[in-house]
Parts: C-alpha cells; structure tokens; sequence
C-alpha cells in the first residue's frame, strides 16, 4: 500500500504527502521510512482516543523524529484545514491520499477530510485605497455582564455607529458614545429574535457584531478599513473569524475535540433578505454571494477568564431554556488547551490579507 503511495508521489514529486487516516499507523510508518527526507509527511487523524492510543504503544514512533513528520488530530475538519493552510499545504503543492489501509465501512470520516482539504480558494487581498463603506458595530448585551466599558472602549473611532440591544433595561452606567444607539427588549430566549432586532437597527454598509466577553485585537480593527475598501471585498457577501477561547491564560486558548477553530461569521455586508434563525446557537442565513474566512484574524473570547463558574453556569441555563430542552450545556472540570502561539491567527495580519473563499452558500 505504501508502495503505491511512493509510486504516485514520484509522478510529481511535490514537495509533501497527506494522508487521511491513520488506521494500525503501518502505511504511515512505511511512508515516513521511504519518503526523502525533503518530502513533508502529514498525517491527519479525526479519533484523537485511536492517535493517542497508537503514540501510547510507540506505532507511530517517526512523528517525534524531526521537521517534517507530524501527526494531525482533531475531531474537527476546520482545525485540520487552518493547520494544512498554516503548514503551506494546498492541492497544488501536496499529494493528498486517504490511507488505502482504511476498510471501507471506516473511510467516512477521511473522506470528510480530503473534502475539507479541497474547499475552497486562498486569495490574497491588497487593503483599498478608497474610502472604506459604513460600518455598524452590532452587540446583543445583558446589563449585569462584567466590564461593559471595556468592551465598549475597544471599538475604534472609523465604526460609524454601535448597536446595543440590551436584555430588558439598561445598565446604570455607561461610557457616552454620540454613535451608540440603546434599544431596550426582553430576551425571552430567544438570541435570533434579538439578533434580528439588533440587524434592522444597524445602517452601515457592512455589520459586524460581537457579545460582550469577545475582543478583536487592536491589529485585526485596524486592517478593517483597508479590507472593507478592497477591490476583492465587493465580490464578498461576509468574512469570517476563528474564535480562540481564552483559558486558562490569556496565553492559553481552549483546543481539540473542535473547540477550535470555532468559525464565526461576525462581518457582513448588509443586504435584503439576511435574518438569524435558530434561537440558541443562531446562524445568519440569506447572504448575498460567498463567504471567506480570514487565515490571519481571530476573535479573543474571554468568558472563561471574565465570568466566575457561577455566572458561567447562568449563561449555560439561559442557552438550555432557549433550546427548549433540546441541548443540555454543562462545565466541564478541564479542557485541553495549547499556546496561542501554536495556533494560526495569532499574529498580527500581514499585507496582503489571506482568505480563504468558500463556495456560495457555505458558511
């Protein structure tokens, strides 16, 4: 079976190997064996407990070995995709395989990751010389969520207008803003109802919205202008953002088991027939033309270290009662975490901006 691989790979000779799946991990030791060692060899794997259990028993004993060499685990196709993205892994530069070792009853989920390997198209996007369009700033807001002034200060002077709507009244006090517009309705569990109420409000162009325990990086507003004023952003109906969340460190963000890259569509351009559905968990539906997320930008999400379990534990019981019983949400002792540092989307953006297009209707 490796022995084809090899043969496939002298055809193009490109400069990595990828296979989807791991199985006994015999292919990928024989791969990781024959292959030059100029030749990139990743393997990715979707069952973190099968990887963890072949590097517990040295099956796979070549990852630990150099540059090069690496097994990739995550029950999450997008944690995968950001990664083989970071490492310069593309179609065109990669021979990507599922593992022939793999029974065929067992082949679906690495064949959602060679699918995920194909999505989409990186382009790079020069900031606009033009002035940017209007900007909105939405948030959906409890009045009792911890350190309002600081979310609000983080919002950049070039956001034309800020829309709050606030859970049935409004905070005792507030940071005066000429550009915020406080409106006044009662949750009733249901987030897309007051996301909605939030979207009719906003008049900018473009919209992007945040909840009260999220930061941008001053480096990702700052590239906001010049994107939104991009040639490429006018064929773009939304941008979106890796979420890293903070724990237990600001220099630590919860990962594995598809706690990251926890996309999120928060940029948008504002067009007829956009709604939220869903009342826990909402989704925008109805954009206007593709999507892209950005490689280089994240969203800080810091409810684990701003909230205490208590008030983590409220927030839980506010999304279970707008499920209507049909999730349960629950804390759990630990998480795995890595290093900001690891993660892509950690350092500030260069020029141009990478982005990954996806194909209309994928979000």
């Amino acid at each position: 079976m490796a022995g084809r691989i090899l043969r496939a790979w002298e055809r193009e000779q490109p400069p990595a190997v990828l296979l989807f799946g791991l199985a006994s991990g015999a292919v990928a030791s024989a791969l990781a064996a024959a292959l030059p060692a100029r030749v990139g060899l990743l393997v990715s794997e979707s069952d973190p407990e099968l990887t963890r259990s072949l590097m517990d028993a040295d099956a796979i004993p070549w990852w630990r070995e150099g540059e090069g060499r690496a097994v990739l685990t995550d029950t999450s196709p997008w944690a995968h995709k950001l990664l083989w993205l970071a490492c310069g892994l593309s179609p065109g530069r990669t021979l990507a395989m599922i593992n022939p070792e793999l029974a065929t009853e067992a082949r679906g989920p690495a064949q959602r990751l060679r699918e995920a390997f194909g999505l989409g198209e990186t382009v790079h996007i020069l900031p606009g010389t033009l002035p940017p369009p209007r900007l909105s700033l939405g948030a959906i807001l409890s009045p009792d969520e911890p350190d309002l002034p600081r979310f609000l200060r983080q919002i950049p002077a070039f956001v034309d207008e800020i829309v709050c709507v606030w859970d049935g009244r409004l905070p005792e006090r507030l940071p005066p803003d000429p550009r915020r517009r406080d409106i006044v309705r009662p949750l009733a569990a249901d987030f897309a109802a007051q996301r909605n109420a939030m979207l009719d409000a906003c008049g900018g162009d473009w919209v992007l919205y945040l909840d009260a325990d999220e930061l941008l990086p001053r480096e990702v507003w700052d590239i906001l202008p010049g994107l939104l004023a991009a040639e490429a952003a006018a064929d773009l109906a939304a941008f979106a953002f890796a979420r890293l969340t903070l724990y237990p460190d600001e220099d630590h963000a919860k990962c594995g088991y598809g706690l990251w890259p926890d996309l999120q569509a928060r940029l948008f351009r504002k067009t007829p027939g956009l709604r939220f559905e869903r009342p826990v968990h909402e989704r925008l539906t109805g954009l206007d033309g593709p999507a892209a997320v950005l490689l280089d930008a994240s969203i800080l999400h810091e409810s684990a270290l701003r909230k205490s379990p208590a008030q983590l534990a409220r927030k839980l019981e506010g999304f279970d009662l707008a499920s209507g019983g049909g999730v349960r949400h629950v804390q759990s002792r630990d998480y795995p975490r890595l290093p900001l540092r690891l993660l892509p989307g950690t350092e500030p953006p260069a020029v141009p901006f990478r982005a990954l297009v996806l194909p209309d209707g994928r979000v």
